[in-house]
C-alpha cells in the first residue's frame, strides 16, 4: 500500500486529486453558505469557514434551537448530534450544519425545512 501511495505522489496524481477535492468542496461550501445566508439570515449567524465541511450556525434568538431541531426532525430532516444550548459556559445556542456529504438538492431541502420550522414557534 505504501508503494502505491508513493507512486501516486511521484506521478502527481495525488496532488491532482487533492486539487480536485478542494475545488469540489470549496464550491459546496460556497453554495451552502450562500443558501443559509439568503434563506436563514434572519435566524442565524455564522462565519464562512476557510476550510472544513460544516457551518456552525448560531441562533440569534435564545432558547429556540432545541424546538427548531425537534420540529425539523419531525418534518423529515435527518439530524445527527446534539445542539449546543446557551448556558453558563456557552454564549449562544448553536449547532453544526454539515454540508460535505450533501448535494445541492439535499442542502436546499435541509435549509427549506429549517426555514419552515423556524417560522413556527
Amino acid at each position: 500500500m505504501e508503494g502505491t501511495i508513493a507512486s501516486l505522489m511521484q506521478s502527481g496524481e495525488f496532488s491532482r486529486f487533492i486539487m480536485k477535492a478542494n475545488k469540489f468542496y470549496g464550491h459546496r461550501s460556497n453554495y451552502a453558505a450562500d443558501l443559509v445566508s439568503t434563506e436563514l439570515g434572519h435566524l442565524v449567524e455564522f462565519t464562512k469557514p476557510q476550510g472544513g465541511m460544516a457551518l456552525w450556525l448560531k441562533f440569534k434568538e435564545q432558547d429556540r434551537v432545541a424546538g427548531i431541531l425537534h420540529r425539523a426532525s419531525a418534518s423529515g430532516l435527518r439530524l445527527i448530534g446534539l445542539p449546543y444550548l446557551k448556558n453558563d459556559y456557552l454564549a449562544n445556542d448553536a449547532f453544526r450544519f454539515g454540508f460535505a456529504s450533501l448535494n445541492e438538492q439535499d442542502l436546499e431541502f435541509a435549509v427549506e425545512v429549517l426555514k419552515k420550522v423556524s417560522l413556527a414557534k
